[in-house]
């Protein structure tokens, strides 16, 4: 996975930005395998971060960004916000930089999180993780890794090729060719492997 790595120090968090590509294919549907999960299970982010998505989405879209998604990452008494953006023409380390500040102001004002923690502003990268429904149309034809809340068929971690989705499930066909139905609510976490595309540096804007 290549990119480009930049620490920062701003404000109440300590920032690092890291700049990844991503690309866009196109495929088509064959036979599909239903995988039933539990019911029990009403989405895929716990409600802390559903929270701080709406808080800082409304100033990442002013700023002209999309927020692909968020998590928090928590090591020992720390954490860690790390936030990835999106653009149609790409991301630069300056729209990182830009993002984080304006974040770390927000956050500062706000106080969501308690805990000392660290602010991490990113692109969604090559290796990139799927968090909406919405976005899986936009990952089509590009190998998947999926692991699941609960096994199927003896089984939580799949690996194949994204097909699409139906509904609000997400359509992944294997490597013998089955194609498998994976509800979006019985989803860990899913991740797809971007075609690198070249990166827009903020000289040649």
């Amino acid at each position: 996975m290549s990119g480009l790595f930049l620490p920062l120090a701003v404000g109440k968090a300590a920032h690092s930005i890291e700049i990844m590509v991503s690309a866009r294919l196109l495929v088509g549907v064959l036979n599909l395998k239903w995988a039933l999960m539990p019911i029990f299970f009403m989405g895929s982010k716990p409600m802390r971060e559903q929270e701080l998505e709406a808080l800082i989405e409304p100033t990442v879209e002013v700023l002209g960004f999309e927020l692909w998604g968020l998590e928090i990452v928590r090591h020992g008494r720390r954490s860690m916000l790390r936030i990835y953006i999106e653009a149609e023409q790409g991301i630069t380390v300056d729209d990182c930089a830009v993002v984080s500040r304006q974040v770390s102001g927000l956050l500062d004002v706000e106080n969501p999180i308690e805990e000392e923690y660290t602010l991490e502003v990113s692109s969604p990268g090559i290796d990139r993780r799927i968090f909406k429904p919405s976005q899986i149309e936009r990952c089509q034809g590009q190998s998947a890794s999926v692991q699941l809340r609960q096994p199927f068929e003896g089984q939580k971690k799949f690996k194949g090729v994204l097909v699409g989705i139906e509904g609000s499930d997400l359509v992944l066909r294997l490597s013998d060719e089955e194609e498998i139905v994976l509800p979006f609510h019985s989803i860990e976490r899913a991740k797809v492997q971007m075609p690198e595309r070249r990166l827009r540096s903020a000289e040649s804007e």
